[in-house]
């Protein structure tokens, strides 16, 4: 039923010339659509012209960070997430404007692909269900052993055979255990309730008596076993000026927003990325204003955060001739592209001692369970040779306290005898650091 809500869909199509809103049903292939921010994709479709295009794809991979399109020709042979020539049926726009041919419609499409292996799944039956067939199993061949044993000895000893039959059903139907699924589902619905006042939520019977049989648990870190808001903790930067700079950099290539700005502080509502929100609260708090920065500062180009690039730019004019680069990413990152380094007001070469000891202070707050962004700039008279000899200005660290009821929890699990799992894609000794709190026992390698 949810995958038949996200299909139902208007499409803006252009037709012998003329544009038209249709339901996206009346979509064929081959059909030109055109996209808008917000706007739900009505059909599997190749780009043919894009203006920054930004999709969310979570519905098919999970992934919730806006993927970037484009009109590019790409390899066929391709995972459905790198495929940025193309656009889904149910994903939405999140920016940017496309035209688009039609490619399939209805159970051609990615998402209808996905509906038609929901209806045809199997659902595979729990332990119980197993045991209990087993048990019936067992019970019924017994049943019909004894009936015959007993049919047979009245047959020997002179009864009739209407008699013996009649004796022998009766016994089988006594035999059966009728009150048995009545019972189980009781006992399922008590320990569903049970689980409801621990404020777990049971969809289905079956899942109480399932979760009984979990042997192992993976949690994901940032805000399940974590708060999920995270807070600027330290800035380093070579001279104490240094920090004004970064944090303005921070601010600049930030893709967080607040929704109610004319509000008190304290009611702010602001959307993005825990990262972003951390960073752009601190430079609020440093007397950093966004907006009045991006007022005064035309934005000529941007390269927006994907998983695979680690990092986000933004380019400034400058002047009419001239535009300044900045970069805020993972740090390894931003290091391999650095050549140089801010030092006061000074910017000078990045030696590779200097570089050891950025690597060494990276470390350091890595392994104190710390999130860490790292920011630099370039200046720039043309596109070419953009991602190479910036300025690397400083470190950023970000703490995401853990959650007061997380340790007792996992010492629960464990005493279940169920094994719990962390699942993160922050740095390694981060997500080191945060298992050694909650008491797992790591190894060092």
């Amino acid at each position: 039923e949810k995958v038949k809500k996200i299909v139902k869909i208007k499409a803006q199509v252009i037709r012998e010339g003329n544009t038209k809103i249709i339901d996206s049903e009346r979509l064929v292939p081959g059909d030109i659509f055109i996209l808008n921010p917000g706007d739900k994709v009505p059909a599997d479709g190749r780009i043919i012209e894009s203006y920054n295009l930004k999709t969310n794809e979570m519905a098919l991979t999970g992934e919730w960070l806006p993927a970037q399109k484009k009109a590019d020709t790409l390899p066929t042979k391709r995972p459905l997430a790198d495929r940025d020539n193309m656009v889904y049926m149910g994903t939405v726009v999140e920016d940017g404007k496309a035209k688009v041919v039609v490619t399939a419609t209805g159970l051609e499409t990615e998402i209808g692909k996905v509906a038609q292996m929901v209806r045809e799944a199997k659902e595979e039956k729990t332990p119980l269900q197993k045991k209990l067939a087993r048990l019936a199993k067992i019970i019924g061949l017994v049943v019909i052993g004894i009936c015959v044993i007993i049919f047979m000895e009245g047959i020997i000893t002179g009864n009739t055979f209407l008699e013996m039959f009649t004796i022998a059903i009766a016994i089988a139907v006594a035999a059966i255990p009728e009150g048995l699924p009545v019972a189980m589902t009781v006992i399922l619905a008590l320990g569903m309730q049970r689980i409801l006042k621990k404020r777990g939520l049971v969809r289905k019977l079956a899942s109480a008596e399932t979760l009984g049989s979990t042997s192992i648990i993976a949690t994901d870190k940032t805000a399940t076993l974590t708060e999920g808001k995270m807070k600027v903790t330290e800035i380093l930067t070579k001279t104490k000026a240094g920090q004004g700079l970064a944090l303005k950099i921070a601010t600049l290539c930030n893709e967080a927003f607040i929704e109610n700005p004319e509000e008190p502080m304290e009611k702010w509502v602001i959307q993005g990325r825990p990262t972003d929100k951390a960073l752009l609260l601190a430079g609020v708090e440093a007397g950093i204003n966004k907006k009045e920065l991006e007022r005064k500062m035309l934005k000529t180009a941007e390269l927006p955060f994907s998983p695979v690039n680690k990092y986000l730019a933004r380019a400034f004019a400058l002047s009419k001739k001239e535009d300044i680069l900045y970069i805020s990413g993972a740090p390894e990152k931003i290091l391999e592209m650095s050549k140089y380094l801010r030092k006061g007001n000074r910017e000078v070469a990045l030696t590779p001692k200097m570089e050891d000891e950025i690597k060494t202070e990276l470390e350091d707050l890595t392994g104190k369970g710390l999130r860490v962004v790292a920011v630099g700039y370039k200046k720039i008279k043309s596109l070419k040779s953009l991602f190479d000899n910036f300025v690397f200005v400083g470190l950023i660290a970000l703490k995401d306290p853990i959650r007061k009821e997380v340790k007792k929890a996992i010492k629960i699990c464990r005493q279940a005898g169920m094994k719990p799992i962390i699942v993160t894609g922050d740095h390694r000794l981060t997500a080191k650091a945060v298992a050694q709190e909650l008491g797992f026992e790591v190894k060092e390698k």
